[in-house]
This record gives structure tokens, C-alpha cells and sequence, in this order.
């Protein structure tokens, strides 16, 4: 939804809003994020801190800010340690399991394929856990994978599988808070939270 789209629906029913987890540039309201850019930077740095030069990259479309601020950290991360983007590594599509499936399938059909693969989204990473344990990979001895979000699926795997863990409590609560002081009058500015993540 845009900006416009939202108000042109809201117009007659003034609400307070607060945007959580995705952010609708032109939409003036509170929002509680986590940091999504120093998340994704640290996981692909410890993915070449073991030694991995080809990190391949799953993740949502650039129109979803939390994808595009995950892929940003991603391009951080090689930019640090000197290692050349490859466009070829990168495959972006819908946040969903048939993602991150078809990704793994792109990314090992290359030439040279990655020897590691960060996900920025629960579906995507259970996409690729399934596409590689079907063709028989072992993880992380035949593929390294970082996942985001996925820490219950993640922790039970042998060996677990590392995660980026977002503070959901944290941010419910937060947003709670917001939402009840507007709706208790507050006529303040703005507020945007960045929450960090583990």
C-alpha cells in the first residue's frame, strides 16, 4: 500500500497508525523498525570470517524497505572485507518458501556457485534449507547458510543453523505503547524506533 492509497482509505476515519516492521515512505505516523542494515552486515561478516568468498544473497523485492535495507548490509558487508559484488549471487523475489526454493536451484546451477547464502526472511531460509537437504547437501559442510528469523526451526537443526534474531517482544511493546498514547491524546511528534537485533 502507498502512501496515498492509505490516506484516500483513512480519509473519514482519522486513526492513529504505527507502522511496524515495514515503513510507507509519505506516511507520517510512528514506527518501530529494527536495524535491519547493521543485521545483515554482521551475519555476511561472520559468514566470511569462516573463510567464505562467494556469499550468495536470497531475499525480498527492493520495494519492501526491510528487504532493501537487509540487501544494503549485505553489500556492506563485502564492501569491508574487499570482496567484488557478483550480480549473479543475488536473486530477489516474494518473501515466501517458493523464494528461497527456486533461489538455492539458481544459485547452484551457476558456473562457480556461492559456498555460503544469507536469507533476510523466515520463508526464504526455509525455502533453501529444503531445496539442499533434498539434493542432499549437508549444512553447513557442503553450504553455509545465515537465516533471519527462523530461530525455533534453526536451533533444533544439528548443527544449529545461525540466525538473526529480531527483539519481537520488544517491538510489541513498543508499539503498543505508541498506539495507546495516541489514542490517550498524544499530539507530540513523530517517533522512530530502530530496535537491534541479535
Amino acid at each position: 500500500i502507498t502512501a496515498s492509497e492509505f490516506h484516500e482509505l483513512s480519509a473519514n476515519f482519522p486513526i492513529p497508525v504505527v507502522q511496524v516492521d515495514r515503513y510507507i515512505q509519505g506516511l507520517d505516523s510512528d514506527t518501530v523498525l529494527v536495524n535491519n542494515m547493521e543485521a545483515a552486515r554482521t551475519a555476511v561478516s561472520k559468514l566470511i570470517s569462516r573463510g567464505h568468498r562467494r556469499v550468495g544473497l536470497i531475499s525480498g523485492p527492493k520495494t519492501v524497505l526491510t528487504a532493501k535495507e537487509r540487501q544494503v548490509g549485505y553489500l556492506q558487508a563485502l564492501s569491508e572485507h574487499d570482496i567484488p559484488y557478483d550480480d549473479a549471487l543475488i536473486i530477489l523475489g516474494i518473501n515466501d518458501f517458493a523464494t528461497g526454493y527456486r533461489g538455492f536451484e539458481s544459485l547452484m546451477a551457476l558456473q562457480e556457485p556461492p559456498t555460503a547464502v544469507f536469507c533476510t526472511n523466515y520463508n526464504l531460509t526455509m525455502g533453501l534449507i529444503t531445496a539442499a537437504r533434498e539434493r542432499g547437501m549437508k549444512i553447513p559442510e557442503d553450504l553455509d547458510i545465515f537465516g533471519f528469523d527462523c530461530v525455533n526451526v534453526c536451533t533444533m537443526m544439528k548443527p544449529s543453523l545461525p540466525v538473526v534474531w529480531q527483539p519481537e517482544v520488544q517491538i510489541g511493546k513498543t508499539a503498543a505503547r505508541y498506539m495507546l498514547e495516541r489514542m490517550d491524546g498524544y499530539q507530540g511528534e513523530t517517533r522512530t524506533t530502530r530496535l537491534k537485533c541479535k
